[in-house]
């Protein structure tokens, strides 16, 4: 079916230039799907624009002028290495909500650009040297791919994948609310959860 979505894709961008549009909507209406119907779309224009149907809206993170859209899953990042505890505790709490309202949160400038700029290089020489089969997927539209960072050198530094704000959220998210990056209440969270009669198992 991929396959077949491609090829129709291809098909009917060379036909573009040839047909005119309203006889190319009309070709096209008169495929027959042979394995089920497509349902029909209840709304396909309004004003000259296209209008999705139901349960398709694209969230846009980023407006054209590259700042944040109203309504995007983002929290500001970029002070918590000198922000105060009150103030990463906010920060904490706002990407939770995120997470758990929008299923996902982008921690925005949470890492130094120059610190970035350091993985990236190391990234792009990697791929120039070649990167290991399946680690990479092509078929994407725009003819972008998407590659799987390597879990080593740089990118398996403590600082990158055991940042606090990262770990602090899955330990919220997943619960039973212990922060392994703070030893010290880990281990008061231990002891509450045995003295309250909790199995070490469970935990």
């Amino acid at each position: 079916e991929w396959e077949a979505a491609l090829r129709l894709v291809e098909a009917v961008n060379q036909l573009q230039g040839s047909y005119p549009q309203e006889e190319l909507l009309e070709l096209l209406s008169s495929i027959a799907v042979k394995d089920k119907d497509l349902p029909a779309s209840k709304e396909t224009t309004s004003g000259g624009k296209f209008v999705p149907p139901e349960g398709s809206d694209r969230l846009f993170l980023y407006d054209s002028d590259g700042r944040p859209s109203a309504g995007a899953p983002m929290v500001a990042c970029h002070g918590w290495k000198d922000a105060t505890d009150q103030k990463k505790q906010e920060i904490l709490e706002e990407a939770l909500a995120q997470l758990k309202t929008q299923g996902f949160v982008v921690l925005e400038r949470l890492f130094a650009p120059e610190r970035l700029e350091v993985l990236l290089e190391d990234f792009r020489g990697q791929r120039q040297t070649g990167l290991p089969a399946g680690v990479t997927f092509s078929r994407m539209r725009a003819k972008r791919d998407m590659t799987i960072p390597p879990f080593d050198k740089l990118w398996a530094d403590d600082d990158i994948i055991c940042h606090p704000l990262i770990l602090a959220l899955l330990c919220r998210y997943l619960r039973n609310s212990t922060n392994m990056s703070e030893e010290k209440s880990a281990e008061m969270s231990f002891a509450h959860w045995l003295g309250a009669g909790g199995s070490i198992e469970t935990f």
